[in-house]
């Protein structure tokens, strides 16, 4: 927390507001359990995308994972409704995980773009 949420007032890592002085040792410890939760959430659903081994029980698993991060991040939303906790939430609802590929770049193309392949002439 780096703002009083009294007056906004920065705090530099203080328990207590030096403009209003209201205290907020509670309010931090709050947002540090939020930002606990999230990052159990978080290491929950890196598990579900993780590749499973192929066993019967593997799509169960990430699911159950999936589940887990969703519970977590309720959880973490009650406390502590930031940007971040609630676009993880998002994540953990949505019924496929969104998948992340990176397209093969050959050695000395320099880093640019990824060229498409033309169709051949006939």
């Amino acid at each position: 927390m780096d703002r009083c949420p009294v007056c906004r007032a920065a705090l530099n890592g203080a328990t207590t507001c030096r403009r209003c002085r209201a205290e907020l040792a509670g309010v931090q410890a709050v947002a540090r359990r939020a930002a606990a939760l999230a990052g159990a959430a978080m290491a929950a659903l890196a598990s579900a995308q993780a590749p499973q081994a192929e066993s019967a029980q593997a799509p169960q698993a990430a699911t159950d994972e999936r589940a887990r991060a969703a519970r977590l991040l309720a959880r973490a939303r009650l406390l502590h409704a930031t940007p971040a906790i609630r676009a993880l939430a998002r994540a953990a609802a949505a019924p496929h995980p969104p998948s992340v590929t990176v397209p093969h770049r050959s050695q000395g193309d320099g880093g640019g773009p990824v060229a498409k392949p033309s169709a051949a002439a006939p």
